[in-house]
């Protein structure tokens, strides 16, 4: 009986140790399945990044693009107004040239008659 008490108590310490061990296959398992996953999560985020990344350079490269080109057509519109702008001088002077030339003639017509 003794015996039998003796040889239960090694298997059940057996049963226990393999109970424990599966145990902690079983938490490897599901540990390196969990490493593999992070991992998996991690070159996806990681991909993600990348594209995120490229499609901001491309955003970005579009935003030059548009700002340079307007950049552009507001020097060409500027260009056009300094010659508007200029040739409104122009004729402006040219008239006050004339102004001052029909006036000069009259304040002199007035003398002359005057001195007559």
């Amino acid at each position: 009986r003794r015996w039998n008490a003796a040889k239960m108590a090694v298997e059940d310490r057996l049963q226990r140790g393999f109970v424990r061990w599966e145990r902690g296959a079983q938490r490897r398992e599901l540990a390196s399945m969990l490493v593999e996953d992070r991992r998996q999560r991690r070159l996806a985020s990681a991909e993600l990044r990348e594209r995120a990344r490229m499609a901001a350079e491309e955003r970005l490269q579009m935003a030059v693009a548009r700002a340079s080109s307007r950049m552009l057509a507001r020097e060409h519109r500027g260009m056009a107004r300094a010659e508007r702008e200029s040739r409104h001088a122009r004729r402006k002077t040219a008239a006050a040239e004339r102004a001052f030339d029909h006036t000069t003639s009259r304040i002199r017509w007035l003398l002359g008659s005057w001195a007559r």
